[in-house]
């Protein structure tokens, strides 16, 4: 008698031979069925997917609940910032959300993540950043080396992989009126002093803005898709503040985000830092398209030695801005360092996690 896990391996091994056989009988580009588009070993891309380049078997992978966080040789600069996130974590979210060629908004840049994430998928990218320091530093020190000779210069910073089978997937339908607004906002931005223009592969551009996003973000043209990880209030400045920078991870404590008054590391008490990042937001659902989606990655934390339910709150924050909660990814983060906090005394947790909040803004 077949146990579940027995049916299990003779589901996938069916799967797999019925992916063999297509193999033999299809090339990259023909058509499969009314809507299906072979694309090899990535599956079928359907083409009435307007949301991403995915195919229903890539799709599928990335609507688990449970992700595992992944390193890799890019992210190094990025840990001498206070609150880093992961650039293939970043990538996933891209690819799932927006097609090639849409714009890409994160109002809280910080070290550029984003922007690198966007560029190796071929997306436009606006980040924000208040802290003019990570701006002239990390984010430079990050972009410069994958460009070829000027900073303006027209290059690519990443081949596309697959590109001979993505060539087979139809490109998003552009609105013209929006193209038009986005590249008048893209001369305005090259020949600002306050902010920065970095030209990409073809059409493809990255402005980052210096300053608040509660102001700038008015000005930005409409976006297909936010991500952004938002400071963790003000617990840089208490004792003992996190993991950074080297390979050792040993706590460092590396400086405070900044000591601008609308930095949401400096607001005074908890109820004050959701309202202030609830401006933000409320910004965000004005510029982002009717139809997209915004990711929130944030982990919960203590305030004054108390555990707060901060992925709820912000749920509640953006439920009540217009948004449409879409549920909630846990992005383990098992190789963080552990530190007996409470030791031997009481129960502390050790966060080696991230929510990863979905919204729809219907």
């Amino acid at each position: 008698m077949k146990t579940s896990y027995d049916m299990f391996d003779a589901d996938k091994e069916e799967l797999s031979l019925e992916e063999e056989e297509s193999k033999k009988q299809h090339n990259p580009g023909d058509h499969i069925g009314k809507y299906g588009i072979w694309l090899g070993d990535r599956g079928i891309y359907d083409e009435r997917n307007n949301l991403n380049d995915l195919t229903g078997k890539e799709w599928l992978q990335l609507s688990k609940s449970f992700w595992v966080s992944e390193r890799s040789s890019e992210d190094k600069a990025a840990f001498e910032h206070p609150a880093p996130f992961l650039i293939r974590d970043i990538e996933k979210l891209i690819t799932l959300f927006t097609k090639r060629g849409d714009v890409v908004l994160d109002p809280f840049v910080g070290s550029g993540t984003t922007l690198l994430a966007a560029a190796k998928q071929q997306r436009n990218a606006i980040g924000i950043e208040l802290n003019k320091e990570y701006v002239n530093k990390l984010i430079n020190v990050r972009i410069k080396p994958y460009l070829s000779g000027s900073q303006f210069h027209q290059t690519s910073l990443f081949p596309l992989e697959d590109e001979s089978v993505m060539e087979f997937v139809p490109l998003r339908q552009a609105d013209k009126k929006l193209e038009a607004e986005l590249i008048k906002f893209w001369k305005k931005i090259s020949s600002s002093k306050a902010h920065r223009l970095f030209k990409i592969s073809g059409n493809l551009n990255h402005a980052v803005l210096v300053g608040d996003s509660k102001s700038l973000l008015e000005d930005i043209p409409l976006v297909d898709y936010c991500v952004t990880s938002p400071p963790y209030h003000n617990i840089l400045r208490h004792d003992g503040k996190g993991v950074r920078s080297d390979n050792s991870q040993t706590r460092q404590g590396i400086d405070f985000y900044s000591e601008h008054k609308a930095d949401l590391g400096n607001t005074e008490d908890y109820p004050s830092y959701i309202k202030a990042f609830g401006q933000v937001m409320s910004q965000v659902f004005a510029r982002l398209k009717k139809s997209k989606y915004c990711s929130i990655i944030i982990s919960d934390f203590t305030v004054e030695t108390v555990e707060k339910n901060v992925h709820g709150d912000v749920i509640s924050m953006m439920e009540q801005i217009g948004f449409t909660f879409m549920g909630t990814v846990i992005l383990a983060q098992d190789s963080k360092t552990l530190y007996p906090f409470g030791y031997p005394f009481q129960y502390r947790m050790n966060h080696v996690h991230q929510y990863i909040l979905q919204f729809l803004k219907s």
